[in-house]
């Protein structure tokens, strides 16, 4: 039942990168020899294509992309605009700039697109130094800066409640936030110096109710946390019992 799709770049190597599908049709990116360019495919042959040739797809974090209402959101650069965060439905005349963050053909940089409910967010950077989360109902004048903390650099991944982030800031401290895409609904888990090198990017995930991930405080070492939301609620529930670069379980 596993078949090639087909040759499309023929020769002995190239490379293949999915971001995500709509209804009908799934996105990818692939190499051209100069610039991986956006294909997409309804999963035949004579449907798979080359969406454009001047566009040339963006990673600045995973995840790549995210699909929202029959729309797959993702970064990538053009000549105008620089890399900014687009989106497509998988044909050509669909596949459209979302927002021109940083203006002209400067890069806001977007990246670790994921969806809250029915909105899109992702992260992206107006100049250097100057990041934040942002959020989108898909359209440009929908989309804005949720305020509050400014990040050099951060990671972000879905659980339940909504996103949990680590953001690097200006003063090289990292902060650990939850948010449900709104001002009021951001809020740093614990406090800084309880875990100063933040969690590792994705090892959060939801559990009777709780957010469960690995982190490193600077004195256990890399352990197995848990929170369920407040400072207070976060603490260790398995400490690994050897200096290594990631949390580890114990056998069964």
């Amino acid at each position: 039942g596993t078949a090639m799709l087909g040759d499309l770049t023929p020769g002995p190597y190239t490379t293949y990168l999915p971001l995500a599908s709509t209804s009908t049709h799934i996105l990818f990116c692939m190499s051209d020899g100069t610039a991986q360019r956006l294909w997409s495919s309804d999963g035949t042959l004579a449907g798979t294509q080359q969406i454009s040739g001047t566009i040339a797809c963006q990673w600045a974090g995973e995840p790549a992309a995210a699909a929202l209402h029959d729309r797959v959101y993702f970064g990538v650069t053009s000549a105008a605009e620089g890399g900014e965060p687009w989106s497509s439905d998988g044909t050509a005349a669909g596949t459209t700039l979302l927002a021109d963050l940083a203006p002209g053909a400067a890069s806001s940089i977007p990246g670790h697109f994921a969806t809250i409910g029915d909105r899109l967010a992702f992260t992206a950077c107006t100049a250097a130094n100057d990041c934040g989360l942002y959020v989108s109902d898909g359209s440009a004048v929908g989309t804005s800066r949720v305020p509050g903390i400014t990040f050099a650099y951060s990671s972000v991944q879905r659980v339940a409640t909504g996103l949990i982030y680590s953001a690097t800031l200006i003063d090289s401290s990292v902060a650990t936030l939850i948010t449900d895409g709104t001002a009021s609904g951001t809020r740093e888990l614990f406090p800084r110096q309880l875990l100063p090198n933040g969690i590792y990017w994705g090892t959060a995930t939801d559990f009777a109710g709780r957010v469960v991930f690995s982190a490193d405080d600077g004195v256990r070492g890399p352990a197995i946390w848990t929170t369920d939301g407040s400072a207070a609620g976060a603490h260790p529930v398995f400490e690994s019992p050897t200096a290594s670069s990631s949390a580890s379980v114990p056998e069964s």
